[in-house]
C-alpha cells in the first residue's frame, strides 16, 4: 500500500469511525421516549439484541485481526447497545420475552468465547469469525422485521447496526408516500455503507466488503423510494 493509499486510509477511519458511532446513537431518542412515557411498549428488543452481538463478534474480529478502528467502533456500538436494552428491560411489562432474548445473546457470545480459547490456529480461527460476522451483519438486515412477530408498532425501530427499516419501507409502499422514511437516516445509510465497503477494499477484507454492498445497495434502494412516491401523502378534498 502507497503512503498516499496508506493517508486516505487513516482519513477514511477517522470519517468511518464518527459517522458509525453517529449512527449508533440514534438510539438516545427512542431512550428518552421510553424514559418520559415510562413504558417501551412498541419496541422490539429483537433489533437491539441483535446489534450487541454483531458488535461484540466484531469486536472479537478486531482484537484478533489488530484492527484498532474495528475494535474502537464496536467497543462503543456494544455499550450503547446494552445500555439501550436496559432502557428497554427496565421499563418493559414482557420481562420474560426480553429474559429470553437477552439469554440467548449471552449463550452465543459465550460459545464465541469457548471458540475462541480453544482454537490454535489464527488465520482459520480469524477467517471463521469473519464469516459469523458477515452472517450477523446480514441478519441484523432482516431483525426490524422481529416487531412482526411481536406485535411493535413500525415507528419505534430506531436500531441501526446496519438495519434497513424494512417496515417503513412496507409502510411507504402501501401509502404511496415518504412521509414516515428519514430522509437524512437513509442518506446516513448509504455514507456508512459506502464508507466501511471503501475502507474493506483498501484492507482487502471481504467481511467487511460483502456485507457493506449490501448495505450499499439497500440504501440506494430506501432513497429511490423518495424519487417514486412523493415526500407527503395526497390528500382528498
Amino acid at each position: 500500500m502507497t503512503s498516499m493509499e496508506l493517508q486516505f486510509l487513516d482519513l477514511l477511519s477517522i470519517s468511518a469511525t464518527f459517522s458509525t458511532i453517529g449512527m449508533f446513537l440514534v438510539g438516545i431518542p427512542m431512550c428518552k421516549s421510553i424514559i418520559r412515557k415510562k413504558s417501551s411498549e412498541g419496541v422490539s428488543p429483537v433489533p437491539f439484541a441483535m446489534c450487541a452481538v454483531s458488535c461484540f463478534f466484531w469486536l472479537q474480529y478486531g482484537i484478533l485481526k489488530h484492527d484498532r478502528t474495528i475494535v474502537l467502533i464496536n467497543l462503543v456500538g456494544f455499550i450503547l447497545q446494552v445500555l439501550y436494552y436496559a432502557v428497554l428491560y427496565s421499563h418493559s411489562k414482557q420481562k420474560n420475552f426480553i429474559h429470553l432474548i437477552m439469554l440467548a445473546g449471552i449463550l452465543a457470545c459465550s460459545a464465541l468465547q469457548y471458540y475462541l480459547m480453544k482454537s490454535t490456529n489464527h488465520n482459520t480461527t480469524l477467517n471463521n469469525l469473519g464469516k459469523m460476522c458477515l452472517v450477523l451483519n446480514v441478519l441484523n438486515f432482516a431483525s426490524p422485521l422481529a416487531v412482526l412477530v411481536n406485535g411493535s408498532n413500525w415507528k419505534s425501530i430506531y436500531c441501526r447496526c446496519n438495519s434497513i427499516f424494512f417496515l417503513l419501507q412496507k409502510e411507504v409502499i402501501k401509502t404511496k408516500s415518504c412521509e414516515c422514511l428519514p430522509l437524512p437516516l437513509c442518506a446516513a445509510n448509504l455514507i456508512v455503507a459506502a464508507q466501511w465497503f471503501l475502507y474493506g477494499l483498501l484492507v482487502s477484507d471481504p467481511y467487511i466488503k460483502i456485507p457493506n454492498m449490501i448495505g450499499i445497495a439497500l440504501a440506494v434502494f430506501q432513497l429511490s423510494l423518495f424519487f417514486i412516491f412523493p415526500k407527503e401523502r395526497a390528500h382528498r378534498g
